[in-house]
């Protein structure tokens, strides 16, 4: 029985050894949120604020491959495409300046389908930011 127990144990410091680095590499915080009020493209103070506090924590600290931003309008709705393409424009003319020449932005504007479930207020008033950190391309993630 004792040699059963050793046995898991064994087992469980090397699968502890093997997934541990794996968890551990995986930075943090690569994802900002931004959710506007129903049919505003307006970011407001906090959230600007936030958002380039954030912007510039990674740009100066680990550094920015590049960055992208997501919204969502209705396929075929000149409407929500309209507020959507404002909201991006939003969100450039405050992460575009901190960006300068040093990091690339892609904006991008993706119709959902009327029909699809993924249609609600949510993923129609919410973009998505995104950044690849320089880490990931020196390999330096997890030193």
């Amino acid at each position: 029985m004792k040699n059963i127990s050793c046995i898991k144990q064994l087992f469980f410091a090397y699968f502890l050894c093997i997934t541990l680095p794996v968890f551990a590499c995986k930075p943090g915080g690569l994802q900002q949120h931004i959710e506007f009020e129903e049919g505003s493209s307006a970011v407001g103070a906090t959230k600007a604020r936030d958002l380039a506090l954030w912007f510039l924590d990674w740009r100066d600290g680990r550094g920015i491959s590049y960055v992208m931003v997501f919204s969502n309008s209705k396929e075929n709705d000149k409407y929500t495409k309209n507020l959507s393409n404002e909201r991006l424009k939003n969100i450039s003319s405050l992460i575009g300046p901190l960006a300068g020449d040093r990091v690339s932005i892609k904006y991008m504007n993706s119709p959902i389908n009327q029909n699809s479930k993924r249609i609600s207020h949510y993923f129609l008033n919410t973009i998505e930011i995104s950044v690849q950190p320089k880490c990931t391309e020196t390999g330096t993630c997890c030193l």
